[in-house]
């Protein structure tokens, strides 16, 4: 299933992510992929928002990875966790964190196959990568950079990939393009469109 939506300010941004939360599990990893300024951070403080997370959503870029605690009271949502990705739990009693990633320096676009130019899979293990899945919600920023790592490595069984890109060459239009795939939505697919 694939989904377009145009969004034209942050407020539509907010009520659109409040929506697709609801299709998310622990596990899952949302690939956010686009040009520079197109609005990879702003997603990711649309999501964290929606599931209640109060701490500031800074964009990882220096730091390679931020790691957010959901908060304790989980009554607005019921998110899934699956544990040992076999076994599905309510996430209300254990801790649940937003991974929020930024694959952008572990990337240099030189020579993708140089040593120094991919992303190897002993750089994605020294973030921990594995150890959230069970967890975690993961948020890649540039995650086109690493999501064939991801699939050779079966490190993930569900990749969300959401390419975002600008709604017009006009500079004045601050409207933006969501192109969601990979999320399964069985009938409710109607109302993430709207």
């Amino acid at each position: 299933m694939e989904i377009n939506k145009k969004i034209t300010n942050l407020s539509q941004l907010d009520v659109f992510v409040k929506s697709f939360v609801k299709y998310l599990h622990i596990g899952d990893v949302v690939i956010l992929s686009g040009p520079l300024g197109v609005g990879k951070t702003a997603f990711t403080k649309s999501l964290a928002k929606a599931f209640g997370i109060k701490k500031p959503i800074v964009s990882p870029t220096f730091t390679l990875q931020r790691v957010y605690k959901f908060p304790n009271d989980k009554k607005d949502f019921n998110l899934p966790i699956k544990l040992n990705r076999n076994i599905f739990v309510s996430g209300k009693n254990s801790p649940v964190f937003l991974v929020h990633i930024d694959a952008y320096r572990l990337f240099n676009s030189s020579s993708p196959h140089s040593e120094n130019g991919y992303l190897l899979y002993d750089q994605l293990q020294n973030l921990d990568f594995d150890s959230y899945l069970d967890n975690s919600l993961i948020v890649i920023e540039w995650g086109e950079l690493v999501k064939n790592i991801l699939d050779e490595a079966k490190l993930a069984e569900n990749i969300i990939q959401i390419n975002i890109s600008f709604g017009s060459d006009d500079l004045s239009d601050s409207s933006r393009v969501f192109k969601i795939s990979g999320l399964s939505l069985s009938n409710k697919s109607s109302k993430l469109e709207k």
